[in-house]
């Protein structure tokens, strides 16, 4: 019997690097997920949006035997673009509804 959480991140579409059309801050936490969860990685999914794109990033997981706490670290140490912008949605188990999971990213530096 396995106890997946589904999460969500929401993020600006500054993330995504041009060049390698990679995303830096979800490839640090996929790299380190099996310290919050026994399985399961975000995948982008904003770009299977019909019509209007979204104008922002949206990834997904289900994490098995996630521990929420932890996940909340590692993603707050992630090295985001826009920290400000990152929003997290988390269903544990059996709940019906995403509830909003706080975080606080470090603001990123001023120029100057």
């Amino acid at each position: 019997m396995s106890a997946v959480t589904a999460v969500i991140v929401t993020t600006s579409v500054i993330e995504q690097l041009k060049e390698t059309e990679t995303y830096p801050a979800i490839e640090f936490v996929n790299d380190h997920a099996r310290e919050f969860a026994s399985s399961g990685e975000f995948v982008e999914v904003s770009r299977w949006a019909r019509g209007k794109h979204p104008e922002s990033l949206i990834f997904i997981a289900g994490l098995n035997f996630c521990d929420l706490g932890l996940l909340r670290t590692v993603l707050e140490s992630a090295p985001w673009r826009s920290p400000d912008r990152v929003q997290v949605l988390t269903r544990a188990g059996e709940a019906l509804r995403f509830e909003f999971a706080p975080c606080e990213f470090p603001l990123p530096a001023l120029p100057g």
